[in-house]
């Protein structure tokens, strides 16, 4: 049996009634955990680009418009909060979702201190994590005038 693979990529510029898919940059080196969040999010009208570096991730960040940033805090290089402590320098403001097998005060305190949005402890719950990222979208949506559009397949 063949089964056909979703090119999401097609849906990010998609328009109707003057609302647009959201696009997330997920960064994670785990490949069941990347795996995991992608064919969740596919379900649903998310374009997701994935990298599996913040080194890798960083170019589309600067130059595309991402929504929302989901990252590992520890990946290959790189980590998490140094991502976006590189993106936070340049002035973007997106959203950014920290996922981390470990749970500290530290990892929490230094998360606030950048800015980061949110931050989950894995394993992660998959249907809190879409939640808070509804929730993360529709509020720069909201400042950015931007209707959302997502809605189950």
């Amino acid at each position: 049996m063949v089964m056909q693979q979703v090119n999401l990529q097609r849906f990010h510029n998609y328009k109707i009634s003057n609302r647009r898919v959201p696009l997330i940059v997920l960064i994670e080196d785990d490949d069941l955990v990347r795996l995991s969040i992608e064919k969740f999010f596919s379900l649903y009208d998310y374009t997701l680009k994935i990298y599996v570096s913040a080194e890798e991730a960083l170019d589309e960040i600067r130059d595309g418009t991402p929504d929302i940033i989901i990252t590992d805090y520890n990946l290959p290089g790189m980590t998490g909060l140094d991502l976006t402590k590189s993106i936070r320098k340049t002035g973007i403001t997106t959203p950014v979702v920290l996922l981390s097998a470990i749970r500290n005060a530290g990892i929490e305190n230094c998360s606030l201190a950048l800015g980061i949005d949110a931050v989950f402890t894995k394993p992660v719950n998959i249907l809190d994590l879409k939640e808070r990222i509804e929730e993360l979208i529709s509020l720069q949506f909201q400042q950015q005038s931007k209707p959302l559009y997502s809605t189950p397949k």
